[in-house]
């Protein structure tokens, strides 16, 4: 399995507002901090699938 590219965009694809994006990302992000702590995963590498557009494999 994967994981990856998670940054926000709207409903239809299209790119978000400046504003809008910056609180989907961050919301995105605490929920993904959150889950890594509860199940011992590194954060940073699941916050760069938002910030970053990185994707990562099961290996």
């Amino acid at each position: 399995s994967n994981i990856g590219a998670a940054t926000p965009v709207g409903a239809s694809g299209e790119d978000l507002g400046e504003t809008m994006e910056s609180k989907a990302s961050q919301d995105a992000a605490a929920l993904l901090r959150s889950i890594a702590k509860e199940r011992g995963r590194d954060s940073e590498a699941l916050e760069s699938t938002i910030f970053r557009s990185a994707s990562f494999t099961s290996e």
